[in-house]
């Protein structure tokens, strides 16, 4: 079970310097460190993919500076910049943007569907934007409900950011809540040339994997045995515990589901290989496990 602590924050770009402490585990050096000690370190931030209890826990270990930004991912990453991005299965993705516009922002007095029930507003949600969703629906509705109910637009969010280049209406709105359309193809490059795609399903083992490109250390975080043991800093901003098994949806309700997700899907796919591949290295070249 993770130990977890909760921290605040409601700026979009975070900017600090962490601290350092003992990992607990020799050093064990990478022959060419992927950080230099002079590239810019930018975690490009997806919304509602543990970003920010990301950027805290590298806060609290390691004694680097960094920024932590919600933008287009090809508007704020240059060639030369250690990138850090985060993704999350699709479904439980989905599940926690609406979560988050209706426990945390309460976003009901902009026509937020709650239903009697999470799995009747849920999909009622979904509903909304399920009739050909567009820009200029979008702009249409940005009057009456601030386009996405002055909340996260679901249509394949991870890909938008990892693919996007708006970065005027981005930071005028917010990546979450301003709607364009996502380029698959785009996206896909992206996740094979950052620095670095972690999985939020994989939290500690994508952590390994941060830290030794950071560091060119084998962390304990890496342990399988022990891991658990040290604290991992899990920031809820006021959402409650979900599972998106948990709802139970209908067959209808799953196509439904699966419409707003397709590429996204994609998307998470490719990053769970990568890191696959990537640790499974790891564990060759050190003899550890970190993969169950």
């Amino acid at each position: 079970m993770l130990l977890a602590r909760t921290c605040q924050t409601s700026s979009a770009l975070l900017i600090a310097v962490i601290q350092m402490h003992s990992c607990g585990k020799a050093d064990v050096a990478i022959t060419k460190p992927t950080f230099s000690g002079e590239n810019n370190i930018v975690h490009v931030h997806i919304p509602k993919t543990g970003g920010t209890s990301l950027f805290f826990q590298l806060k609290s270990s390691l004694n680097l500076s960094l920024s932590s930004v919600e933008a287009c991912f090809d508007d704020v990453v240059s060639a030369s910049d250690f990138s850090i991005v985060m993704v999350r299965n699709p479904k439980d993705h989905l599940l926690s943007q609406y979560l988050q516009c209706r426990d945390a922002l309460n976003r009901s007095f902009r026509g937020l569907p709650l239903g009697s029930s999470l799995r009747e507003g849920f999909v009622s949600w979904l509903h909304f934007f399920s009739s050909n969703w567009t820009s200029s629906k979008f702009h249409a509705d940005w009057g009456h409900r601030m386009g996405c109910f002055d909340c996260y637009c679901p249509n394949d969010l991870q890909t938008r950011v990892l693919s996007c280049q708006d970065s005027e209406y981005v930071r005028r709105y917010g990546i979450g809540n301003w709607f364009t359309e996502g380029n698959i193809t785009r996206a896909l490059q992206t996740v094979q040339s950052a620095t670095f795609v972690g999985l939020t399903d994989f939290y500690p083992e994508s952590l390994c994997l941060l830290f030794f490109k950071l560091t060119g250390k084998v962390s304990d975080v890496c342990d399988i045995k022990h891991r658990f043991s040290n604290t991992l800093i899990h920031i809820t901003h006021g959402v409650r515990n979900h599972s998106y098994a948990a709802l139970a949806l209908q067959s209808s309700d799953v196509d439904l589901v699966d419409s707003f997700i397709e590429d996204d899907t994609r998307v998470f796919a490719a990053a769970r290989q990568r890191l696959k591949t990537e640790i499974r290295e790891m564990e060759r070249r050190f003899g550890i496990q970190i993969l169950h």
